[in-house]
């Protein structure tokens, strides 16, 4: 925008939406990403399934994989409770 500068225009926040920042401080997100390798490994498998038949018995491990390692709604949850106290006051 003409004569305003960025530090004008927007706001900081202290916790922005990245991944990486949640897994110290929410539990359950840090369980996630300690448990990435098998999650990664399975992801792979599923994504080069040689057809549909094999895509779908692989996606099935790979979301119980997923799931059991804290990708859920109660993750997903406490992740948005930490971004929204954390940043309280900043956002609209």
């Amino acid at each position: 925008m003409p004569n305003n500068s960025t530090s004008t225009i927007t706001t900081t926040i202290k916790v922005d939406p990245a991944i990486w920042n949640f897994f110290g401080p929410v539990p359950s997100a840090d369980k996630f990403w300690k448990g990435r390798d098998a999650f990664e490994k399975a992801l792979t498998k599923t994504m080069a399934a040689k057809d549909d038949a094999q895509f779908e018995e692989l996606w099935k491990t790979f979301s119980g994989i997923a799931t059991k390692n804290g990708a859920n709604d109660q993750t997903l949850k406490e992740i948005n409770d930490y971004f929204l106290k954390s940043n309280e006051g900043m956002l609209p």
